[in-house]
């Protein structure tokens, strides 16, 4: 009589006896988590996951009968502690393409980046990073509502939200007293034209460079007057 555990197929026989462990990347966050060219942003992906592996308990468990007595968290502090430096290093990717996955999973509010000071041995370092995970809004990503690719109404307005927070400079005082500028609505405009060019091709890029220009000169000349 053929043993249970045994499946027919040697491979998946092989397999069944290795235990592996790691980053798991739900096939769902290639739809939810992506660029805006619409391709999935694959090193957003890959340290999203290396995050919630940070963030999956430990199991405890006897050492004695080996059965399970409980849960412990993986890192030391009360959030994960990460550098860019670490993270690209680890992924083979570069420093800013790292920082660049970061900003981009903040901007989707799965991720929120913490700078802290931190006192090692007298010695005062600043901005060091923190990682803390919004699981709701790892729940949404990883479970889109009703099979919509961004995660439903929720995903997209908290993902239209973090680029407008980081696409808009808050008005303020000027040397002279003047408003300060407000550059949303350039970046809005900016956006749109991205999105023309998708939409109708390269057959324009001539023209929409030189909005681009354009507009451009127009931020810096407000910049310069607010100050």
């Amino acid at each position: 009589m053929e043993s249970i555990y045994r499946t027919g197929n040697e491979t998946v026989d092989q397999l069944s006896q290795m235990r592996i462990t790691g980053n798991v990347i739900p096939s769902a966050w290639y739809q939810t988590i992506r660029k805006e060219s619409g391709k999935p942003y694959l090193n957003a992906i890959v340290i999203l996951a290396d995050i919630v592996y940070w963030y999956r308990a430990a199991e405890v468990r006897s050492e004695g009968t080996g059965e399970l007595v409980g849960y412990k968290k993986k890192f030391k502090a009360d959030l994960l502690q990460r550098n860019y430096q670490q993270i690209a290093d680890q992924f083979g990717i570069s420093k800013r393409d790292a920082s660049n996955a970061i900003v981009e999973l903040e901007k989707l509010g799965v991720v929120k980046r913490i700078f802290r000071k931190l006192n090692m041995g007298g010695i005062i370092i600043p901005n060091v990073l923190f990682l803390a995970l919004d699981v709701e809004v790892l729940k949404r990503l990883t479970f889109p509502k009703d099979g919509e690719p961004d995660g439903g109404k929720d995903g997209i307005d908290r993902r239209e939200e973090g680029r407008a927070e980081y696409g808009e400079k808050e008005a303020g005082e000027g040397k002279n007293g003047e408003k300060a500028v407000s550059y949303k609505e350039i970046g809005i405009k900016i956006g749109r034209m991205d999105g023309h060019k998708r939409e109708r091709g390269d057959s324009r890029e001539e023209q929409r460079m030189a909005e681009v220009k354009k507009l451009m000169i127009e931020w810096r000349s407000m910049r310069e007057r607010s100050y």
